[in-house]
C-alpha cells in the first residue's frame, strides 16, 4: 500500500508539519496536529504563500512583518527546506528600500537568461506621483517579478503597474521561454474608493512586458492561479469566475461570472486544474450578501470545456462563518482533494480545512489542522505526495 502525505504551512506563525490522513483526532500541540509525522516553526509574524517541490525537498515563499526603526515594514521571505524540514538555505528582500512580499515561487531553468533557479511573484512599493494631484506623491505596491537562481541570489528582477494604482502578483506560470504573470490592480489616487481589477501580463524571458489584459472588476482578489487550458491558451481563476484566454492574452470565454441567486456575490475562484476528460474542477468561495467579509461558504465546481458551469458543491455551515478553499489536486479516481480554511468546525478561530471528493462533488472525508488560533490553508502541489503550503 503507498501512503500519501501532507506538508502543510500555517500563516501569521510560518511552520510545516508533514502529516498523514487522519480523522477525529484532537490536537494537543501546534507542532504535532493530527496525524502529523513532524513539526517545525520556521519564522513568527510572517505568512508562507507560495511552495514548491524541487529534489531532496522544496521552497518556501512568504512575507514577514517585523519593526523598521519606529514602524513596522514587510519583506519577501524565501526558504529551502529538506523532507524533514529543516532549513538548507534562506533570505530575505528586507534590504529593497521600500516594503515588498512573495505570494508565489516555480522553478526555472537554466537558459539564456540566467542559471537554474527559481521565479518569484509577489508585490514591490513604487514611488509615483499622483496622476490627479502632481503635489502629492505615493509609495504603493506594484506586481513584482523576480529571477533568482538556485542560492537565491538575484539574477533580475522588473516590477508592473499603472502611476495611481496599486497592483500584486499572485500567480505564475512559465510557458516555454515566456511567463505569466497574473494579479490585480486596483485604483489608489482621487476617485470615490478603490476599484478591484483583476490583471495578466504575459512577459519574455527577461521578464520585459509583451502584452497585457484588463480582466475587468473582481472585487479584491484578483486572478489567484493561472494553468494551461484545453485547446492551447489559459484558464484563469479570478475573484469573478474563471477566464479563458488564448496566448495574446485576449478574452476567449467566462464562466460562473455572474451570482447564483440574488443577495449573493459572485463566485470567487482561487485554484483551478484541467481535468483529462475536457473540463475544469476549480475551488473558492461564495459570499453571501453585500458584506462579504463575514459569511461564506467554500465551493468546488465543474466547469464544461466551454466555461459553463456544471455543477457546484457547498461546503460550510450557515452563519456568520467564513469558510474558503484555496487551492485543489486532482485524484486518480476523477476526484480531488480541496484544500481550504474553515471557521464551521475545527479547533477555534479558523482551521486548515482538507477535503476529499468524488468525481461529482460528493464528500469522501475531510481533515481539520489548526489550534485555537486563526490557522489557513494556501496552495498544494501534486507529486508523489501531497505537499500543501498554507
Amino acid at each position: 500500500m503507498t501512503t500519501r502525505h501532507l506538508l502543510v504551512f500555517v500563516l501569521l506563525v510560518v511552520g510545516l508539519f508533514r502529516a498523514e490522513r487522519a480523522f477525529g483526532a484532537t490536537l494537543e500541540n501546534y507542532l504535532s496536529p493530527p496525524g502529523a509525522i513532524w513539526g517545525v516553526l520556521l519564522e513568527t509574524n510572517a505568512s508562507a504563500n507560495g511552495l514548491c517541490a524541487v529534489p531532496g525537498g522544496f521552497v518556501v515563499a512568504g512575507t514577514k512583518t517585523g519593526p523598521v526603526g519606529p514602524g513596522l515594514d514587510r519583506w519577501g521571505l524565501l526558504a529551502r527546506l529538506n523532507e524533514s524540514g529543516g532549513v538548507l538555505a534562506s533570505t530575505n528582500f528586507a534590504y529593497e528600500t521600500d516594503h515588498n512580499g512573495l505570494f508565489a515561487v516555480i522553478p526555472a531553468p537554466v537558459d539564456a537568461t540566467g542559471p537554474e533557479g527559481f521565479a518569484l511573484a509577489g508585490w514591490r512599493n513604487h514611488h509615483s506621483v499622483d496622476p490627479t494631484d502632481p503635489r502629492r506623491e505615493w509609495d504603493v505596491p506594484w506586481m513584482w517579478l523576480v529571477r533568482v537562481d538556485s542560492n537565491f541570489g538575484r539574477v533580475w528582477d522588473h516590477d508592473y503597474g499603472t502611476i495611481g494604482y496599486t497592483g500584486m502578483g499572485q500567480a505564475l506560470l512559465r510557458s516555454g521561454s515566456e511567463w505569466t504573470l497574473g494579479g490585480y490592480e486596483s485604483y489608489a489616487a482621487g476617485g470615490a474608493g478603490p476599484e478591484y481589477c483583476g490583471w495578466l501580463r504575459r512577459l519574455s524571458a527577461l521578464g520585459e512586458q509583451v502584452a497585457s489584459t484588463n480582466l475587468g472588476s473582481s472585487e479584491i482578489s484578483g486572478v489567484r492561479a493561472i494553468q494551461p487550458a484545453h485547446g492551447g491558451g489559459y484558464v484563469v481563476a479570478t475573484g469573478r469566475g474563471l477566464v479563458k484566454v488564448n496566448e495574446a492574452l485576449e478574452v476567449l470565454w467566462r464562466g460562473g461570472d455572474t451570482p447564483f441567486d440574488s443577495g449573493y456575490q459572485p463566485d470567487a475562484y482561487q485554484g483551478v486544474r484541467a481535468c483529462a476528460d475536457g473540463t475544469y474542477l476549480a475551488v473558492g468561495t461564495r459570499c453571501h450578501g453585500p458584506d462579504t467579509a463575514y459569511e461564506s461558504d467554500l465551493i468546488l465546481s465543474r466547469f464544461h470545456g466551454d466555461g459553463a458551469v456544471a455543477w457546484t458543491a457547498v461546503f460550510g455551515e450557515d452563519g456568520p462563518k467564513v469558510d474558503s478553499a484555496s487551492d485543489l489536486l486532482l485524484t486518480a479516481d476523477g476526484g480531488c482533494v480541496v484544500l481550504g480554511t474553515t471557521e464551521s468546525y475545527g479547533h477555534g478561530g479558523s482551521d486548515v480545512w482538507l477535503l476529499k471528493t468524488d468525481a461529482s462533488g460528493n464528500l469522501q472525508w475531510d481533515l481539520l489542522l489548526g489550534g485555537e488560533g486563526n490557522d489557513q490553508g494556501g496552495s498544494e502541489l501534486g507529486g508523489g505526495d501531497w505537499r500543501i503550503g498554507t
